[in-house]
């Protein structure tokens, strides 16, 4: 009667529940505790990737990673638990390619990581005379195994309509880059500004739409002034 008893574990081991004891007089105070193996063994490989573990003992983690091309599916650490067990179920890394994506008619494609794998990004770009339309100028191979967005396409530079003003009217084959159109004024009017305009680049004339003045208005102005 009175008499304690404490217990205590062999290495590797970690006590769980009652570390001390004591005769009473209904018999032993407290529950009989356990001794659970504390050490894990190894983490499992991972194909594909990398471990980083912090230990063994209860409570250190293993962490996973996926080599480039690669994705993670699962939890990505694992936690060394009591009774010598690794908790949840290792991850595996799966390998994923997008292939080579679409070159739009008059333009290229620029591999910008060298790859096809996920993560991996391309841009577009066009020839010369040529500008994207539509799409996007770039994507990225997802996780799923295909190319973020839609691809772009390349079309021939346009200006818009150029500006007719009152009196005068536009001689020209067409409105596409680098040609010319020629402004002319209607009989009795005089062109005032650059009479020949041409398409650049970017998309835009390279001046502004000339006018046309009655001539005879001209005249009297010119006379008062």
């Amino acid at each position: 009667f009175g008499v304690q008893a404490t217990y205590t574990c062999h290495e590797n081991y970690t006590l769980i529940g009652n570390e001390n004891r004591t005769c009473g007089l209904t018999g032993w105070t407290g529950e009989h505790p356990k001794c659970l193996v504390d050490w894990c063994p190894e983490a499992p490989a991972i194909t594909g990737g990398k471990i980083k573990i912090s230990g063994r003992r209860a409570g250190s983690t293993a962490t996973y990673t996926c080599d480039h091309g690669f994705v993670l599916i699962g939890e990505n650490v694992l936690s060394c638990g009591l009774g010598g067990k690794w908790t949840e179920k290792p991850p595996t890394c799966r390998y994923v390619d997008c292939g080579t994506p679409a070159r739009p008619d008059r333009g290229a494609l620029i591999l910008v990581n060298g790859t096809t794998t996920v993560g991996s990004i391309v841009k577009y770009d066009c020839d010369d005379d040529y500008w994207l339309v539509g799409g996007d100028s770039q994507q990225t191979c997802t996780k799923d195994g295909k190319w973020s967005g839609s691809t772009p396409a390349c079309e021939l530079i346009t200006c818009d309509t150029p500006h007719v003003p009152p009196a005068s009217y536009v001689v020209g084959y067409d409105y596409n880059v680098h040609s010319t159109i020629t402004y002319h004024c209607d009989p009795g009017h005089i062109l005032q500004g650059e009479p020949l305009l041409k398409c650049l680049e970017s998309g835009e004339w390279d001046n502004d739409a000339p006018d046309c003045k009655c001539k005879f208005l001209n005249e009297i102005f010119e006379f008062l002034y």
